[in-house]
């Protein structure tokens, strides 16, 4: 569990890196795309190492020791997916994110799936992939890519994974 200055540090940050995200790679075409957006990779790996990883980071590892995808085209493809599989089985701490990003629902968990729905269409415009299909990945693939995915960074999920959910939640995302 982050602990408070993690968690404000990740809340006062996101805001502006989606908003830069796009601005970044627009301006990357024709030079260098400046210093607020060079801050994402610190402040990201600042609040990850405080708060630990999860399915995303895991799965993603999978993704590169099995395809050789790297691990931001992976996490960024996962993260929705991710969310949302932890939002439907009780975790809300994205509600958070979801009103940083403007939500106001009546629920935690709409201002959460509100989250996830901002990160998935962040991916879409940055032009990333939406399914594992997408980065090559075949369904007579899913048992050696949800072992592969169970490394240390699983522990950190929010929801306990195991691998025979691990390769359900695979081939939902395929």
């Amino acid at each position: 569990m982050p602990d408070t200055s993690t968690r404000t540090l990740a809340e006062l940050s996101i805001n502006t890196i989606r908003t830069l995200a796009m601005d970044a790679v627009q301006q990357a075409r024709s030079g260098h795309p400046g210093t607020p957006m060079a801050l994402a990779p610190l402040v990201s790996g600042m609040c990850l190492a405080n708060a630990g990883l999860g399915a995303a980071h895991g799965i993603g590892a999978g993704l590169g020791a099995t395809l050789g995808v790297s691990h931001g085209v992976a996490c960024g493809m996962l993260l929705p997916h991710v969310m949302r599989y932890n939002i439907d089985r009780g975790v809300v701490k994205y509600a958070a994110l979801g009103r940083a990003f403007g939500a106001g629902y009546p629920s935690e968990k709409d201002d959460a799936l509100y989250a996830a729905d901002v990160i998935e269409d962040l991916c879409a415009g940055l032009r990333l992939p939406c399914s594992l299909g997408e980065l090559g990945v075949t369904q007579i693939m899913l048992p050696s890519l949800a072992k592969a995915s169970m490394g240390s960074s699983m522990r950190k999920n929010p929801v306990e994974i195991d691998e025979p959910e691990c390769e359900a939640f695979l081939k939902s995302i395929l």
